[in-house]
Formats: structure tokens, C-alpha cells, sequence
């Protein structure tokens, strides 16, 4: 590989359309890799798929979120005769991987545990970031180390997933937080406070009405959590980090006839890495500073503390950066009193 560039994983990065491209994963018919324009309408996805199967379901879901997504892709394997399914499900995942791997989220089609459990642990370590729906809060499977798992809960059959994905599709990860999110087509569970408190426990995401005691009913997302508990922002940004950074890079590979492996070299690729961390601080990534600036730091070696082999193969390493992320408000506290005189 060319350019690496390491957050917390070394899987490949999507490029940008690839954020905007959901997969829709069909377990119940055969289907090869298709892209569908879905900006004006779904027919074409109709087309393949009749209006009563969850494959339909989830692409008009994501198609009804506002901005309209665009594009969306679906690819199919028939698990219904497989007497192991979740082995088939990341055969097929690493086959398809290969060949058309340019997406990023992944919605699956079945909500059984052993399948969600399976697509979960592939896109851990594939790069992907998974949505699912359960309807219960009794699975047994321990998400709790995944940051790249996503669930949700939902007492009907609406997917709710898929309207997250449809609301992500359109927008840069890690300038939006989910909680206090309405989706469209989502009908909101009626919940107690201790039935919240359980979900949340469980780091999965419920859509329910809030705010109607200040006349501002609406129904939202009460949370944001990825399956570790960290927000789904905070996970999914580092991989659009990942995908400026080397984006910088390739630009300046490609627009230069030579670049040096000397300090002059080094010092291009810094900027590079420069430019796309000030892009994540204008996009609500990064932290500023009190000087408004972003809150980062890029080191590097200089070409004499390089390997000499390096500096032969025209290979440059060294170059490390951390920035400080930007986290979401989702609770706010404040107090008063009431007094006759200040």
C-alpha cells in the first residue's frame, strides 16, 4: 500500500463517495453487487425487490431521510437452506470486499443474533461501520468492545437503523451527534424511564418522544451510542480522518514530479497532513483552541533519523499526529434560585 495512515486500525480507506454509499446486505434471494440511484425515486430498486421484502423496506428508508441520499448499493446471498449461515454471511462479505468494497455502512437484512453477531465482528475488522435493529434487549452476545457496531431498539418493525444510516449518508461523520435526531418514517416507542435506563445499559439507541413538556414534542434518537458506549460520531469521524489525510497525501504524490526524500520531502507531507486536519477542525471535528486554532500536533523525524534503507527505498515514516476531538453536547445541567435582592 502506498500511503498508510494508522488511527486505531489498519484496514483500507473508503474515499468520499464511499461515505455516501450504504450497503444493503439481502439474506433471503441471490443478488450481485448493484449500485441504485435512489435521488429522485427507488423504482429500480423495486425493480429487483417486490414492496413487501425488508430489503425494499430498508432502501425506501434510507431514500426518505432528509437530504435525500443518493445512491445506495444492495448485494444478496440466499442463507435460507444454509445450515451455517453466519460462516456464509463473512465468506460472501470477504468475497464482496474485494471486489466492491468502495462503502461504508453496513445494514443487514436479518435481525436473528447469530447473523448480527457475525456481520458485527466482520466489520470490526474490515473497516465498515454496521447498523442493526433488535426488538428485545435479551441477547447474549457482548458487543460491549465494538466500536464499529451500532444498535438500535425498536419495539415495531420500523428500521430504524436504516433511517440512521439514511440521516449519516448525506453528512460528514463527526459533524452531527444522533441523540435529539428525528427520522423520517420512524414511529416513536412509548418507554418508561426505567425501561430507557435498561436500553441505554445495553448501549443501544432508542427512538422515543421527548421534550413535549416544553411544547416541543418530537420524536428522536435518545442516544448515539456505538456498541462500546462511545458516540457513533466519535468512531465513525477518525475514519474520515483517515480518509483526508491520505487523500492530502495522494494529491501531493501525484501533483509533484519529484518529491524528495529529504527534510524539504518530509516537510511537504506535514503540510499535507496539515491540511487535512485543519479541514477536520472546520468541520466540527476537531477541538479549538483559545486560539481558535485546532487543538492537534503533527511530529516527524527529519531525513538524517531516518533508516538509510528508508531513505533508499524513498520510503518516509516517523510522521505522527493526535488532535483532540471535538465531543457533542447531549446533557445540559444548570441551576438557579430565587431571590428578593442580588
Amino acid at each position: 500500500m502506498d500511503i498508510t495512515v494508522n488511527i486505531s486500525d489498519a484496514v483500507p480507506v473508503v474515499s468520499q463517495s464511499g461515505f455516501g454509499l450504504p450497503l444493503i446486505f439481502c439474506t433471503t434471494a441471490a443478488h450481485d453487487y448493484e449500485e441504485y440511484d435512489i435521488s429522485e425515486d427507488i423504482l429500480s430498486v423495486a425493480a429487483d425487490f417486490a414492496s413487501n421484502t425488508e430489503t425494499y423496506k430498508i432502501a425506501n428508508t434510507i431514500a426518505g431521510q432528509s437530504p435525500r441520499p443518493q445512491k445506495l448499493a444492495i448485494f444478496g446471498v440466499d442463507l435460507s437452506a444454509s445450515v451455517q449461515k453466519a460462516t456464509d454471511l463473512v465468506s460472501a462479505l470477504n468475497t464482496l470486499i474485494v471486489t466492491n468494497g468502495d462503502w461504508y455502512r453496513l445494514l443487514l437484512e436479518d435481525k436473528t443474533e447469530p447473523l448480527i453477531a457475525a456481520a458485527s465482528e466482520w466489520a470490526e475488522t474490515n473497516g465498515k461501520s454496521f447498523y442493526t435493529t433488535f426488538g428485545n434487549i435479551t441477547f447474549t452476545t457482548d458487543f460491549s468492545i465494538r466500536a464499529k457496531t451500532n444498535l438500535f431498539y425498536k419495539e415495531n418493525t420500523d428500521r430504524v437503523d436504516a433511517a440512521a444510516v439514511g440521516y449519516a449518508t448525506t453528512r460528514i461523520p463527526g459533524t452531527y451527534i444522533f441523540k435529539f435526531r428525528n427520522l423520517n418514517g420512524i414511529t416513536a416507542d412509548a418507554l418508561t424511564p426505567s425501561e430507557l435506563l435498561t436500553i441505554r445499559s445495553k448501549k443501544m439507541n432508542a427512538y422515543v418522544s421527548k421534550f413535549g413538556n416544553v411544547d416541543l414534542a418530537t420524536n428522536q434518537l435518545d442516544e448515539g451510542f456505538a456498541a462500546n458506549g462511545k458516540p457513533i460520531d466519535y468512531e465513525e469521524s477518525k475514519d474520515w480522518v483517515k480518509y483526508r489525510i491520505t487523500q492530502e497525501i495522494a494529491r501531493l504524490l501525484m501533483n509533484t514530479p519529484k518529491l524528495g526524500a529529504d527534510d524539504a520531502g518530509i516537510a511537504s507531507i506535514v503540510t499535507a497532513v496539515t491540511t487535512a486536519l485543519d479541514d477536520a477542525t472546520a468541520n466540527t471535528i476537531i477541538r479549538r483552541g483559545p486560539n481558535k486554532k485546532g487543538l492537534y500536533t503533527i511530529s516527524y523525524l527529519t531525513a538524517d533519523n531516518l533508516p538509510e534503507a528508508d531513505i533508499v527505498a524513498g520510503r518516509i515514516s516517523g510522521i505522527s499526529f493526535k488532535y483532540a476531538y471535538l465531543f457533542g453536547i447531549k446533557e445540559v445541567a444548570v441551576s438557579g434560585s430565587v431571590v428578593v435582592n442580588l
